[in-house]
């Protein structure tokens, strides 16, 4: 299911017009064996597409912009309330840069909405990220504990120590 506002932003991205043809470069990257350069190709067509619409670009990005920035900032925001809490081992009261979200033994590297392609993805990496709801945002918070990044370092520290252990 698509939510409105996914809807809407995709309906208005294609009512946009486009004034060039399609580009054609193939035939200028074919190599002397007959095979075809697809990484100078795609470079050029980069290039190539970049330079003929600008006007679309800068059409595309005053339109579309701010309600980009300001779900962007609220993502940013949901994660700055998080943090604002003392730390969950030692208890002290740290700014919000200070703070980690721990995600624990619990969850650890094999849960599946944490993995992007093989690698675990962290909050601060949903919180970037453009496709990244808010409420999926909300929902990881929920599993983790805020903790100081000293006590963050020592409870992974212990982690490895303890799979280290049993690995043997």
């Amino acid at each position: 299911a698509v939510s409105a506002d996914v809807a809407a932003f995709t309906k208005d991205w294609r009512r946009l017009p486009r004034k060039h043809p399609k580009i054609s470069l193939k035939g200028k990257f074919r190599l002397s064996d007959g095979t075809f350069d697809r990484k100078a190709y795609r470079a050029a067509y980069s290039r190539e597409w970049f330079r003929r619409n600008k006007d679309y670009r800068r059409r595309y990005w005053r339109r579309f912009y701010p309600r980009y920035r300001a779900r962007m900032e609220a993502k940013f925001e949901l994660v700055r309330q998080a943090k604002r809490v003392p730390c969950k081992d030692c208890g002290q009261w740290f700014l919000e840069c200070c703070m980690d979200f721990d995600h624990g033994p619990k969850w650890g590297q094999k849960h599946p909405r944490m993995m992007r392609k093989g690698r675990a993805q962290s909050l601060s990496m949903m919180s970037f990220a453009a496709r990244c709801s808010i409420a999926a945002l909300k929902q990881e918070i929920s599993r983790c504990e805020v903790v100081c990044a000293n006590c963050h370092r020592i409870r992974t520290a212990h982690e490895r120590a303890k799979r280290l252990r049993h690995a043997i």
